[in-house]
């Protein structure tokens, strides 16, 4: 990304080296120095010197705050055109025993004096207080393009409220870390930057009301929103899906894809706005001089591109958990490294098993092993959509860590859970097995002795998953009494206790003998519910982990067989053996 207006013929052809070599030059003395020596040299090297003066203020903690405090000092008294230079102010983070309580104007005055201060980098600083940012006021709008606040402790929402009213013309913004940035007042603050391009919100403790008060307030207009090491949940996701990014068109292309780039931006622009690194890109362009209109102005507001979301934690909740399948294997998922969810969402009914044959596949015929694993695949994600659909490992290639939560202790024999956890820990195994396939055939891989290293990440990036992660719910095994006897009081038949409230003999003979008198009950109706009740078959609970060890056990013993009697040369099919990890977390009340 660069400056949208082309520079001038003199300045294209321009045979004066001094241009070049002054960024090279870091000593502020030096700097100092070259400019005093004429007027060209002065045009020369003040822009350098003044253009990012916290560069030069050096690196300890009590030289940096002697620099500033006598930049500060200074600028009521330098001329407005050497102060029309300054476009950044990086202050490194701060201690507060050192930098003490600097005067709470201290931010009002910078960005007073310096008319065409684009960026502000002012993380981790004590002095960034609630003083500092209200001592701002309300007056003019000031020229910030960039605001990079993370970890600001002393900050409060009045006070940012007070700063974003006063920078309406803020493209990146960045409060990562900042708790008081979740406060209402603030993201609706949000809805008057009306350029905004990067939303930076990580570790503030979103919620999923909070997110949808921050769609309605960003609506479609920033690109990048990172919202991660927050609590979300996929209510929290559909709010965004639904709110900040544009829906297809009836041909299936994004309507981003329609929209042209203004006169000022061109092609470049448009390739960079869709690289993975939009952000640091943007805040490359803003620590440096705009000699113009910036090509961001014209930039279309095309909904979110760059959703930063590692982590989605979409709990407990059961009912509705397939409708966040399309969403998890769709493009703007495709950065989540980490996901928990409700173990039903692996239900299926009616499973095909299309297996492979048992003797695997020589050398040289990797293609037709790999057309057979595609086959395995669910059809029901091309074709017919009204059919029930459940979660598949190709669905979520990207997913590192998979956590099912609410799993069963003891489930009845036989049990669909069991069957689906193992039938997803087979289709784990296809699509690693797959993974491997794709990676061999890829010939751009470097040879030799590191293609092996190689064809093995580059497999791992195909399909990412390596653990799964079992949230074992309290729960204790279900025993059938053998009869249906008379309740019994708890303590009944416990030494030293009274059953009446008087504990005298007579007393205690009489609880004693109706302890299972039920006499008040009609006969029929007690014949009739002991019948039913032998009538009923008797339930077989087993251990799920007890059963899913077994299950593992028996295709990695199985696995190992064939391979002996086959060797390494020969293709086989995984037949449900996963390298995978499978842990178990058991959950006490």
């Amino acid at each position: 990304m660069a400056d949208v207006f082309p520079p001038s013929y003199e300045s294209a052809t321009t045979r004066d080296a001094w241009p070049i070599i002054a960024p090279f030059v870091l000593s502020a003395a030096d700097l100092c120095s070259a400019s005093l020596v004429s007027r060209a040299w002065h045009c020369i090297f003040s822009p350098v010197l003044w253009g990012a003066p916290a560069s030069h203020f050096g690196a300890r903690d009590d030289a940096v705050y002697v620099a500033l405090t006598r930049f500060r000092r200074v600028l009521n008294i330098s001329r407005p055109c050497v102060r029309q230079l300054t476009h950044t102010l990086h202050l490194p983070p701060a201690l507060a025993e050192i930098y003490g309580e600097p005067p709470p104007t201290w931010l009002l005055e910078f960005l007073e004096y310096l008319p065409n201060l684009q960026s502000l980098l002012l993380s981790r600083l004590p002095f960034f207080d609630h003083r500092s940012l209200v001592a701002l006021g309300k007056g003019k709008q000031y020229n910030a393009r960039l605001l990079l606040a993370e970890r600001e402790v002393n900050a409060t929402p009045a006070g940012l409220l007070a700063l974003l009213n006063r920078c309406l013309r803020l493209t990146y913004l960045d409060l990562s870390y900042t708790i008081t940035a979740r406060d209402s007042r603030v993201i609706l603050a949000l809805r008057q930057l009306r350029g905004l391009q990067v939303l930076k919100l990580r570790g503030i403790g979103l919620q999923d009301d909070d997110v949808e008060l921050l769609a309605n307030a960003i609506q479609t207009r920033v690109r990048l929103l990172d919202i991660r090491d927050n609590r979300l949940t996929d209510r929290g996701l559909n709010v965004l899906i639904n709110h900040c990014f544009l829906l297809n068109d009836g041909d299936g292309a994004s309507i981003r894809g329609n929209l042209d780039f203004g006169p000022l931006t061109g092609a470049l622009l448009a390739d960079s706005t869709q690289s993975e690194q939009l952000g640091n890109q943007l805040l490359h362009l803003f620590t440096r001089r705009l000699s113009g209109l910036s090509a961001l102005e014209e930039l279309p507001h095309v909904g979110l591109t760059h959703l930063r979301l590692n982590v989605l934690d979409a709990g407990a909740i059961n009912p509705g958990m397939e409708k966040l399948i399309p969403v998890l294997k769709s493009p703007i998922a495709r950065n989540l490294t980490y996901l928990r969810i409700h173990h039903s969402i692996l239900k299926r009914d009616n499973i095909v098993n299309k297996t492979l044959p048992k003797d695997g596949l020589t050398d040289g015929k990797e293609s037709l092993m790999i057309q057979r694993l595609l086959e395995k695949r669910p059809a029901i994600y091309k074709t017919n959509m009204d059919e029930p659909i459940y979660l598949h490992p190709s669905n979520i290639a990207h997913i590192r860590t998979l956590v099912l939560t609410d799993v069963p202790a003891f489930v009845p024999s036989p049990s669909p859970i069991i069957c689906s956890i193992t039938q997803f820990i087979s289709a784990c195994a296809d699509e690693a097995l797959l993974a491997s396939l794709h990676a061999e055939s890829n010939y751009s891989l470097p040879p030799g002795q590191y293609r092996a290293k190689a064809v093995k990440q580059h497999a791992k990036e195909l399909f990412a998953l390596g653990a799964i992660i079992l949230e074992i719910s309290p729960g204790k095994k279900f025993e059938k009494p053998e009869s249906s006897s008379a309740w019994v009081l708890t303590g009944y038949y416990q030494p030293d206790t009274f059953k009446s409230s008087t504990g005298d003999l007579d007393s205690e003979n009489l609880w004693a003998a109706a302890a299972n008198d039920f006499s008040f009950f009609d006969e029929d109706e007690t014949r009739s519910t002991s019948s039913s009740a032998a009538a009923l078959p008797p339930v077989r609970m087993v251990d799920v982990v007890v059963e899913l060890a077994a299950f593992r056990r028996e295709r990695r013993d199985a696995y190992d067989k064939r391979v002996q009697s086959t060797g390494y040369t020969t293709i086989l099919p995984a037949d449900g053996h996963w390298k995978g990890e499978v842990r178990i977390q058991r959950n006490h009340l």
